[in-house]
């Protein structure tokens, strides 16, 4: 339901100014969530990264608990309702979108519904947009009333179904697989970006593959025959371990210490790089 509108009139009083302003901010604490959102520290980097328009791909590695789907969500929600009421948001980049306004996120089919669907319900600004399965039981096509749309696909979906349409942003739910990544990465032809928000736990090695040498100056030979051109790489990598979400040890924190120590306990050790600190596994 779109924000309603603050009388304007001269005659106006004082009181039913305060009035009205108390009502738009009820409506907007139960209705457009993402106006309050505020990020951790890491989060906010993040944000920062993304909203400076100099990477193409950036990738969260990140520990359980540290908010990385809300993150998403937020980034996102901001791209697509920008705002200027919430101070980490206040980017040109979210208002000046350069590439095309439609999108796609992909993810665990297992999570599909409770993950990035809730967290997007959470926080996107209710009766401003409009959701579809199409042929998926979850759902899968979204369009909002400020002129973006996106879909929704899961990792255990064929490859060849990612490739075709051109995008202007993809988000990452979890280590995507290297076909789908692959076939992700071609379909911002037009130019775009591409966020990636993970625990990687398994199937990750192809992700350190691509960001540990971060942005370095590769050759690449555009034309058969021609001689091979550098170009640098645009990718950008940030690891938070599970104490960025500490309220006591944190920036801005969402969680009691005694409560991630009681959980990272439980962790087998097999899974703890990933689960505490946030970095690939299998280096471990």
């Amino acid at each position: 339901m779109p924000t309603e509108k603050i009388s304007t009139t001269r005659n106006i009083s004082p009181e039913e100014y305060r009035l009205q302003m108390q009502k738009r901010m009820l409506h907007w604490q139960r209705h457009e969530r993402f106006r309050f959102y505020e990020p951790n520290g890491v989060g906010e980097e993040f944000i920062d990264a993304f909203a400076s328009g100099e990477h193409f791909i950036l990738f969260l590695s990140a520990a359980n608990g540290v908010g990385k789907t809300a993150l998403a969500s937020n980034i996102l929600s901001h791209l697509m309702f920008p705002d200027n009421s919430n101070p980490f948001f206040k980017h040109q980049f979210f208002k000046n979108f350069p590439f095309l306004k439609r999108g796609r996120i992909i993810t665990d089919a297992s999570l599909v519904e409770k993950n990035a669907i809730n967290e997007l319900k959470y926080w996107m600004p209710a009766g401003q947009y409009t959701t579809k399965k199409g042929s998926k039981h979850f759902e899968s096509q979204w369009k909002t009333d400020t002129g973006w749309s996106f879909d929704i696909m899961t990792y255990d979906q064929d490859p060849k179904q990612f490739e075709g349409v051109t995008l202007g942003w993809a988000w990452f739910d979890e280590p995507p697989p290297d076909a789908i990544l692959k076939a992700t990465i071609a379909r911002m032809r037009r130019g775009g970006i591409i966020i990636i928000t993970a625990t990687p736990i398994s199937g990750s090695a192809h992700l350190y593959d691509l960001f540990a040498t971060g942005e370095v100056e590769v050759e690449v030979q555009l034309r058969e025959g021609e001689e091979a051109v550098k170009i640098k790489r645009k990718v950008y990598h940030l690891t938070a371990d599970v104490e960025s979400a500490c309220i006591e040890h944190g920036i801005r924190g969402h969680l009691e210490h005694a409560h991630i120590e009681q959980m990272v306990a439980e962790y087998p050790e097999d899974e703890r790089q990933a689960r505490i600190y946030g970095k690939f596994q299998h280096l471990a």
